[in-house]
């Protein structure tokens, strides 16, 4: 980027400073038209099979003329859905999938400045004939940034006008959401006549003073979202109301970089992220970070926060269930997703490979919160159960959406969190609503649990529609008493009253009474109410209002008054005082809160602790330390408040000390304290014999931001140290690259030489210095942007001169080949005579022989022709096909080479006349022209290989030979353009096998590994493909992959009848034969129907994506020949 990419970062700082300006302004007016659903609109029903437990029923409530593309849901007490809809989605919101070639610039973003000069630098309006993929959205003819800013987001209102329990109206509230980085609205929340609404990068409040149902009032109450381009589905979302009256939402790993109304920068550009303020944007602050895409929070009755986290679409890896507390590292970062895991030796990956994804097992990273337990697929609405919705039996549930594109594979599933320790364990998992496509699900103030449908497949539609879950039996008198309280809402009520209903059995309603308390400043009825209040909800709800009539009003003296609460015999009262007084902030609660450090409530110490680090006297610190000794390897959540707090005392030095503490929780806590403040005294634990504990410091010292000057430290580690510690030692490997001196060097080469050390760890330390000659952009360990310097080419040479001879005199394959191709990178020339040497010794290991043919080649050697021709007549097809990549490397006449490649395509294997073909496309004399048309008219003939049918095609279409190329675009032109299969079927065979395996299970585009399971591995969205060809035959594995809803496989696709005798079916088709299809309908047992008795048959559309859109042929080939090796 260079250049270009500052100057456009200095020109959109100028822009973004524009904008700032506009932090608040009046809406322009929208014409208040509405849609009228009729009556017919509603039949749309029975094109669905749902499936639920005995005595929930499911309605459609909106049916499509009235939303479409609904993400999320809010209603207001008055019963009117407020639905956050997406236009800009994968088409003004760019997923980086589609652009693989932009990853390494996308991971240098920081900062939404950044973001913005990417985006004109890379749809600039002059590469717009490059950027043709791009729609013209403003229909000026060019296809650049601008046309980003055409579409906008919106927000519905959706409502019965009649009163017959089904909304027949909808009407646009607000649009306008359009700026360039403009990303999907996601997360919307109505609260106190308010509507707000997440779209990155900006968290919007919007308002209707007229009352005419079209907001005039809009405010942009936070900025600073959306860094990175990342995944489509990664946006901001999650708005919901805490019970500190705080607006809670989360973003995914798009990033955050805010700068909040006081002025202190909130920067967690590489992760996802959970924010707090207060309603008006005030007091704002990132909670918690490191999650990878928490699509919705939901609150439970004691204030604890739980989300589902979207997993990374690796092999073997699962969505969390997550319990998000305070300044919690979940542990994900965008730089696991993408990035460096392509090239050569850098496949390590810290998410996968350390197992951050998965709950505490011991000897797991101390800086995490792992998740509770691993979820089902695609999570993407959350809602609680505030207390009266549904009936009882359900009281206390969590209900997660889950979106997997197909009805037949999306769900909504109820679970309940169980206490353990600080955390929770996940119980009662139980499926709830089968058959539709959530995304959004919300209570409405009638006790029913509200469903946005995407419909199947992840297109955008032109039609949603929202569905009602309810009870089947009459509602209770407490849920129509608790409708009637939300609708006349509490503005009129007595104080007195306001205090009864603080002990309301929904939370909704003591919500709702203890912000109007603090509204009309009475603490009194909440002090007397959480010190006296009939049931512990309503002492609770009296505890969190004093301490947002604290807060808000900086008085301390309402929090003395119920401070005594830390000694009440009831835990969570205990725990919840402790919390509210970190919150506020008061230091008269220091000894008290010391004290319940040895509470026996591991909950009430958790909050204790928290507080004592907010508070931030230094005399916590011994007390804090002793509570650490006293925890569990597996207590991760009390040992992060335990460390969270001590890293709010800020004594660094203190922390340092404690690297001679017997107790390893004590030294982890320490070292996880130290790497929040990132302060080099955590190199005091680099002399650890616990193999966790120097684990934890390197990675404190490595990872993320990294601690510089504690970096050359954990490089000198490698000369003493006789850890066999994978983490450590990559690590510390990798600040001998990033300290980048000759010292650095010279480590890394006698690591390499020192027999203790892992052979892997040796060939690492070799790749390492080979890297003297091109630093890489992408951390080696994390994959984090870091552009190095320092790197003196003379450095690396020297150093490996000093142990190159030992290792070749070894007979360790492995070494030897990792220092050949050292010397190669190096261009250590020293090394040239004894190279080839080893290549031309028969006898030697295969990938010392194809190292050192590389190596020859990268040092421009001599010798290079003679063991070009040696290698291509030796009797390993690899070597020779390997000797063909470099063909080009020596200078040849032409008409010479091509008489080589003619002998290639006239004997060898099909891998070696493909690479054959590929070298001709690139040629440009007659010889090689004479060639290719020889190969056409074998190809035109039908006389040539199959598995060379692609490669005879690709070389012309890459060639320059026009005639050519014209009789190629004139069999093309000769396709019917309809028949996918016909259009593909060149992709049937010659693919490679290794490739189409690395592009299933580790592609970021085709993300085949995250829907299918292959061995055990995968996801359980998509069929097993494990014994999938013997299953299908090679042309309808082609079509599953080009044209997946023409072949969509039995039990994952949902099935349409119309019946001759005039009544329609919908379900899932579980089975079809010549005769007859089994149809599961519902909860009821799967149906024969003869298929004479079907009129008409339709499929709804497949939730699998087609890989015409996101691979190339080439891709789709190799993809091919991997699953025709599934038996």
């Amino acid at each position: 980027m260079g250049r270009n990419f500052k100057m456009m970062n200095q020109l959109s700082k100028l822009f973004f400073a524009l904008l700032l300006v506009l932090t608040a302004c009046k809406e322009d007016k929208i014409a208040p038209e509405t849609v009228h659903a009729e009556p017919a609109d509603f039949e749309e029903a029975n094109q669905v099979s749902a499936t639920l437990p005995e005595g929930l029923a499911l309605k459609l409530w909106a049916p499509g003329p009235l939303l479409r593309n609904a993400v999320a849901i809010t209603f207001d007490n008055q019963g009117i859905a407020y639905v956050a809809e997406t236009n800009r989605r994968k088409s003004s919101d760019i997923d980086i999938r589609a652009h693989r070639d932009w990853m390494v610039d996308e991971l240098r973003l920081q900062s939404l400045e950044d973001t913005r000069a990417l985006h004109l630098e890379k749809l600039a309006t002059e590469l717009s004939d490059q950027n043709t993929w791009q729609d013209d959205f403003n229909e000026d003819g060019i296809h650049d940034y601008r046309d980003l800013e055409v579409q906008s987001e919106y927000i519905r209102r959706v409502w019965d006008s009649d009163g017959d329990g089904r909304a027949d109206m909808s009407q646009i509230y607000a649009e306008g959401f359009n700026d360039m980085l403009t990303g999907v609205a996601a997360g919307i929340l109505n609260y106190d006549d308010n509507v707000y609404l997440t779209a990155a990068p900006d968290v919007w409040k919007l308002r209707d003073t007229d009352q005419d149902g079209v907001a005039d009032q809009r405010e942009k109450i936070s900025h600073g979202y959306g860094i990175h381009i990342a995944y489509a589905g990664h946006d901001m979302s999650g708005l919901t109301m805490g019970v500190d009256g705080k607006i809670y939402w989360s973003i995914g790993d798009i990033g955050v970089n805010v700068v909040g109304p006081d002025g202190k920068r909130w920067a967690y550009p590489n992760e996802g992220a959970v924010m707090r303020c207060n309603p008006d944007g005030s007091d704002f602050e990132v909670f918690a970070h490191g999650l990878r895409n928490p699509q919705e929070l939901a609150f439970d009755n004691f204030g604890n926060l739980i989300s589902v986290d979207n997993d990374g679409d690796h092999q073997g890896e699962h969505e969390r269930y997550v319990h998000i507390v305070e300044g919690s590292d979940s542990g994900w970062r965008i730089n696991w997703q993408f990035g460096k895991y392509d090239n050569p030796n850098e496949s390590y990956k810290v998410w996968m490979d350390e197992q951050l994804s998965v709950p505490h097992f011991s000897g797991q990273a101390a800086y995490i919160t792992p998740p509770l337990a691993l979820a089902y697929d695609g999570p993407a609405g959350l809602a609680f159960n505030p207390g009266t919705a549904l009936e009882s039996k359900w009281n206390d549930f969590f209900f997660s959406s889950h979106f997997t594109a197909s009805s037949a594979r999306s769900k909504i599933i109820g679970f309940k969190i169980k206490p353990k320790g600080a955390s929770f364990e996940i119980v009662e998992e139980q499926d709830v609503v089968g058959g539709i496509v959530p995304t959004g699900i919300t209570f409405g103030a009638d006790g029913a649990l509200y469903i946005n449908d995407w419909k199947d497949s992840y297109d955008k539609k032109p039609t949603g529609r929202i569905w009602q879950m309810d009870i089947v039996k009459e509602r209770s008198p407490e849920r129509i008493e608790t409708q009637q309280l939300l609708q006349s809402g509490v503005g009129n009520h007595s104080v007195a009253e306001l205090a009864e209903l603080l002990a309301h059995s929904d939370q909704r309603v003591r919500m709702a009474a203890q912000f109007e308390l603090v509204r009309r400043n009475e603490p009194d009825p909440l002090i007397a109410t959480a010190k006296t209040g009939p049931n512990l909800f309503g002492r609770l709800h009296g505890i969190w209002g004093v301490g947002q009539y604290a807060r808000l009003n900086q008085n301390m003296d309402v929090a003395v008054s119920i401070q005594s609460l830390l000694d009440d015999p009831e835990a969570e009262v205990r725990a919840q005082t402790a919390k509210v007084m970190g919150e506020v902030g008061f230091k008269s609660a220091m000894i008290p809160l010391i004290s319940r450090l040895q509470d026996p409530s591991r909950r009430v110490q958790f909050f204790a602790a928290e507080a004592l680090g907010k508070i931030g006297d230094n005399a916590a610190f011994d007390p804090l330390v002793d509570l650490l000794v006293t925890v569990e390897e597996s207590e991760t959540h009390l040992r992060h408040g335990i460390a969270h707090a001590l890293s709010r005392l800020n004594q660094p030095a203190a922390l340092g000390q404690l690297a001679s503490h017997s107790s390893r929780q004590v030294r982890l806590g320490a070292i996880m304290a130290l790497r929040t403040l990132r302060d080099p005294a955590v190199t005091t634990f680099l002399q650890d014999t616990d193999p966790l504990v120097l684990a934890e410091a390197a990675r404190a010292i490595n990872d993320d931001l990294s601690i510089p000057e504690a970096l050359p430290i954990l490089a000198q580690t490698l000369a003493t140290t006789n850890s066999t510690n994978e983490i450590f030692l990559r690590r510390a490997i990798n600040a001998n690259l990033r300290v980048a001196d000759a010292a650095s060097a010279r480590r890394l080469a006698d690591y390499a030489r020192s027999a203790r050390a892992p052979e892997a760890m040796r060939a690492d330390a070799l790749w390492a210095l080979g890297y003297w000659s091109d630093p890489p952009l992408l951390d080696r360990v994390d994959g984090r942007y870091r552009e190095l310097s320092g790197h003196q080419l003379s450095d690396g040479q020297a150093a490996l001169k000093t142990t190159f001879d030992q290792l070749l005199d070894q007979s360790n394959a492995a070494l030897q080949a990792a220092a050949i191709t050292a010397a190669g990178r190096l261009a250590y020339k020293q090394g040239e005579a004894r190279i080839f040497t080893f290549f031309k010794n028969k006898g030697a290991k295969l990938d010392v022989r194809a190292a050192a043919l590389n190596a020859l080649a990268a040092l421009k050697s001599e010798n290079l022709a003679t063991a070009l021709d040696i290698a291509l007549v030796d009797k390993n097809m690899d070597l020779r096909t390997n000797a063909q990549d470099l063909l080009s490397e020596v200078e040849l006449p032409e008409a010479e080479l091509v008489g080589k490649y003619e002998k290639i395509l006239n004997n060898n294997t099909v891998p070696e006349k493909q690479r054959a073909l590929a070298s001709l496309s690139k040629m440009s004399t007659s010889e090689a022209e004479a060639l290719l048309e020889k190969w056409w008219d074998r190809f035109s003939q039908g006389a040539i290989d199959p598995s060379l049918q692609f490669d005879v095609l690709a070389a012309i279409d890459n060639s320059s030979f026009d005639a050519l190329k014209a009789k190629s675009k004139e069999y093309e032109a000769s396709i019917d353009s309809t028949d996918v299969f016909a259009l593909y079927s060149a992709t049937m065979y010659g693919g490679d096998e290794r490739m189409g395996r690395r592009i299933f299970f580790r592609n970021e585009t085709a993300q085949c590994v995250r829907c299918h399971v292959v061995n055990e591995g995968g996801g359980a969205v998509g069929p097993e493909l494990t014994h999938i060809a013997s299953q299908l035959d090679r042309k309808d594995l082609l079509l599953a992959l080009v044209a997946p809803n023409d072949r969509i496989a039995p039990g994952y696709g949902t099935i349409l009848l119309k019946l001759k005798d005039g009544k329609e079916v919908a379900g899932i088709l579980e089975e079809e034969t010549e005769s007859a299809l089994k149809v599961k309908v519902g909860n009821d047992p799967v149906r024969n129907i003869a298929k004479s008795e079907i009129q008409e048959r339709e499929m709804l559309p497949s939730g699998m994506f087609n890989m015409a859109d996101i691979l190339d042929k080439n891709q789709i080939r190799d993809v091919m020949a991997f699953l025709v090796t599934l038996k």
